[in-house]
């Protein structure tokens, strides 16, 4: 697991240009006090921050306190613990494995593997899908940093025809210190997917039920129809303790050319 933890990592508030922000430490520190006082009215200092996603809604202000995570702090094992996807009921025990690409492209950096793995009900085997995550603004580079955390992913192998992008809507640790994800996924029309909402923790529990309530709080306060609708669908997914113990899945070739799944 590849975390960034302790490194300072300034970054500029989109929109208020005297704020930086270090993710190390979670410290804001404004040049003026006349721009403290705009940070503390726009963001009130919520345990969770939220924004709308890009493809939804580009504009810089409507994420203004909202930054992305630190490098690598995706990398590792996340549980997903909450959906809003009707398919992913049956995907019992689900996990996401990211890594980052070896070696990088110089025209697309920042590409990552994520491999999903699962089990299907009365069975202990798991199976896995392989894809490749590419940062929307390695693609586009004329994009702000409003871009950031958004990512087109591409299956490979038997999957190459499935593509979607997901964004990142909010992230942290809970109340626990457990990491939680909050992402949104754009429809997939190939496999008939709609768009979704997921929620990850490296936690089986999920976020703890303070953090969780925080979370579709701040999500049902950027007053989207589209986001209101996937939180009240969003449901707890099966986790029932068969994969407790198990190491990480390794994906080999066959894994990465997606042998056995078809779109």
């Amino acid at each position: 697991m590849m975390r960034s933890f302790g490194v300072l990592l300034t970054v500029i508030f989109v929109g208020l240009p005297d704020c930086v922000l270090s993710a190390a430490t979670g410290s804001v520190k404004c040049k003026s006090n006349a721009a403290d006082t705009a940070f503390l009215a726009r963001c009130h200092n919520n345990r969770v921050q939220a924004r709308l996603p890009p493809t939804i809604n580009p504009d810089p202000k409507s994420s203004i306190c909202w930054v992305p995570p630190p490098p690598g702090w995706f990398y590792g094992n996340w549980k997903m613990t909450y959906s809003s996807e009707p398919s992913y009921l049956h995907l019992h025990n689900m996990h996401s494995d990211t890594s980052p690409v070896f070696p990088q492209s110089s025209k697309l950096p920042g590409q990552n593997n994520d491999v999903v793995s699962y089990q299907i009900a009365n069975s202990t085997t798991i199976l896995t899908e392989h894809t490749i995550d590419t940062p929307r603004r390695s693609k586009d580079p004329s994009l702000g940093p409003e871009w950031d955390a958004v990512y087109d992913t591409v299956g490979t192998g038997n999957m190459a025809a499935v593509n979607n992008t997901w964004e990142l809507l909010a992230w942290g640790y809970d109340t626990c210190g457990d990491g939680y994800l909050v992402i949104y996924e754009t429809a997939t029309p190939i496999i008939r997917s709609p768009s979704g909402l997921d929620i990850e923790s490296r936690s089986e529990n999920g976020p703890s039920p303070e953090t969780l309530a925080d979370i579709f709080v701040e999500l049902l306060a950027l007053n989207n129809t589209e986001l209101s609708e996937l939180v009240k669908g969003t449901v707890k997914q099966v986790v029932d303790g068969r994969r407790w113990g198990m190491s990480p899945v390794e994906c080999d070739a066959h894994c990465v050319n997606n042998t056995g799944v078809s779109a």
